[in-house]
């Protein structure tokens, strides 16, 4: 019985040291759960495309380092999102100066670098460029060609995310086609505002019902303000999105704009939208209300009326 006793004792001392512990228990604080870049920025998007921007519809030259031999690095929060993928295998980031897109060869880029996250990157080493007029940073390339997709694992060494994604720290820019259109007079302002999201008012699409796109393949649709200036939207075959019609009605188109030069050397502007939230205010197509014919009465007695036939 003793022994009894003396067993029961210890093992409520043990379980009392069990709770004691539990109780003594501290959390670590959320702080230590956020991600710190370890690297700084020290170049605006702006500062960078001044150094290493030309006007041609298809270039690319290889980021070195400043004159004092520090690396150029960017920061800015990410504004595309490629669940869809329609902005596909791109990531598009701004700061208060402007826009950058980088092509990257990585699908679900949106699971790491959400929305309204700010990343820093260290761009020396990585290729400046356009790729039929659209400024973007890439992998290897020959000075003619646009910048290629970089590898997975370089964007990885060289991008760092920054805090915790802010939605509503990214500064959407409200502009009208006329405005977009008297950027074209300055070079600098051109490079600027491609890869920033922006949101444009009051627009019709000019064929409503029309598929945004096909497979495989990148199809421009029109859009057209109250006075008939226009701009294209771009969705890519690749994507969800190429399968949706077009709505009707007038809405605010909210997507990344880009630059678009031809072979003939004419450039345009395109919108790619992140998902189909970018699309405001329109009416479905199919979703087009109406008008009912009303109540009306038909008397049979006397046969059936012209026009009406029995089978």
């Amino acid at each position: 019985m003793k022994k009894s006793i003396i067993y029961i004792a210890a093992l409520m001392t043990a379980a009392m040291g069990f709770t004691s512990c539990d109780d003594d228990f501290e959390q670590a604080p959320i702080a230590d759960f956020i991600p710190v870049a370890t690297i700084e920025a020290n170049t605006t998007l702006r500062e960078l495309k001044e150094a290493f921007y030309e006007e041609k519809t298809a270039y690319s030259v290889l980021i070195g380092t400043k004159e004092n031999g520090d690396h150029y690095v960017v920061k800015g929060r990410v504004v595309s999102v490629d669940e869809t993928a329609n902005f596909y295998k791109k990531i598009a980031i701004e700061d208060a100066t402007g826009g950058l897109i980088f092509s990257v060869n990585m699908n679900e880029m949106y699971e790491t670098y959400k929305f309204g996250q700010e990343i820093v990157v260290d761009v020396t080493g990585l290729y400046f460029g356009t790729y039929s007029g659209c400024v973007q940073l890439g992998g290897y390339a020959t000075p003619t060609a646009g910048p290629s997709r970089m590898v997975k694992s370089l964007w990885q060494e060289r991008a760092e995310v920054n805090g915790l994604p802010d939605a509503a720290a990214v500064d959407t820019l409200e502009i009208s086609i006329p405005e977009l259109n008297d950027l074209r007079a300055d070079i600098d302002k051109v490079a600027d505002i491609q890869g920033k999201l922006i949101r444009v008012n009051g627009l019709k699409f000019q064929n409503p019902g029309e598929q945004l796109g096909s497979t495989s393949f990148n199809n421009s649709r029109t859009l057209s303000d109250k006075d008939g200036n226009r701009i294209v939207l771009n969705t890519c075959g690749y994507g969800t999105l190429w399968s949706t019609r077009a709505p009707s009605g007038e809405g605010d188109v909210v997507g990344i704009i880009t630059n678009y030069t031809n072979n003939s050397g004419t450039s345009s502007w395109q919108l790619y939208l992140n998902d189909l939230t970018g699309l405001i205010g329109f009416t479905p197509f199919g979703a087009e209300t109406v008008d009912p014919v009303g109540a009306f009465t038909v008397d049979f007695e006397n046969g059936f009326p012209e026009g009406w036939y029995h089978f």
